[in-house]
């Protein structure tokens, strides 16, 4: 029997075309002739691809909710609908069919940059290395490659521009990151760990911080001996087992938190 995996169907909206703006780092860049077979597509087929939208105020728009947030002529940036965009404003359409998507940040806007336009147009090595060198910097690139919907790291590396010269270059020109042991993990993971102490790590004053990277949901806290031991514990069984680390640790939360409620108070 099929496994339901609880797949999220969003439901596109419209908003104004004069509202959406293009994302300056968009890396695709197409041709003036497939923008061209574009607009005619539309203009023969209809608008029958929404773009993706996200609030450039995610306060305002939190605060306001998305009909008030339009009425105050707050703005969205698109990440992966630039030409059709273009399109659209070319032709004088009022709206535009999107699909919202405030949940993401920065860093999944970048992913969400490349990952979306891999497979459409020519991707721009320069601006595709200045996304890459802002948020990603230190990254192993058999990683970012697998990130950013490329097959591998050597098809990432011939899209890629010189990253030697100019602001941000190595100067002993060796590239950060490198498919095929080019990179120092444990040096990209301190530098992903750093980055994310320094955004989520002031924001609680438990000793766990819960957030969104990479499009998925993360748990970090902080270990005494007792967890240490336990979650020593937990490794060895799925070294052994070989069981999905998953499914064993939402089993263990499912039964941690059943004992939870239905334990007696103590007297």
């Amino acid at each position: 029997m099929p496994q339901d995996h609880h797949i999220r169907i969003i439901d596109p909206v419209r908003i104004p075309t004069a509202l959406v703006d293009e994302h300056e780092q968009n890396p695709n860049a197409m041709t003036e002739a497939a923008l061209a077979d574009l607009d005619a597509d539309i203009q023969t087929q209809g608008f029958d691809e929404p773009i993706s939208v996200v609030p450039k105020e995610l306060g305002a728009y939190e605060e306001l909710g998305l009909e008030k947030y339009v009425e105050a002529g707050k703005r969205f940036v698109t990440p992966n609908g630039n030409h059709r965009l273009r399109v659209m404003r070319g032709n004088a359409a009022p709206e535009i069919l999107a699909v919202l998507r405030p949940e993401w940040t920065e860093e999944e806007v970048a992913i969400q940059l490349v990952r979306r336009n891999v497979v459409h147009g020519e991707l721009d090595g320069e601006r595709l290395s200045a996304l890459v060198d802002k948020h990603f910097r230190g990254m192993d690139t058999d990683i970012l490659a697998r990130q950013l919907g490329f097959p591998d790291a050597h098809k990432l590396e011939e899209h890629l521009a010189d990253r030697n010269s100019g602001p941000g270059g190595d100067e002993d020109g060796e590239k950060k990151g490198g498919g095929g042991g080019g990179g120092d993990p444990a040096q990209s993971l301190a530098t992903m760990m750093a980055e994310i102490m320094g955004r989520f790590g002031g924001t609680v004053d438990q000793n766990y911080i819960a957030f969104i990277w990479m499009q998925q949901t993360h748990l970090l806290f902080a270990m005494d001996d007792r967890t240490r031991a336990l979650a020593g514990r937990v490794a060895a069984h799925l070294e052994e087992s070989g069981e999905d680390a998953n499914e064993l640790i939402a089993r263990i939360f499912e039964q941690a938190l059943e004992g939870m409620t239905t334990a007696a108070p103590e007297s």
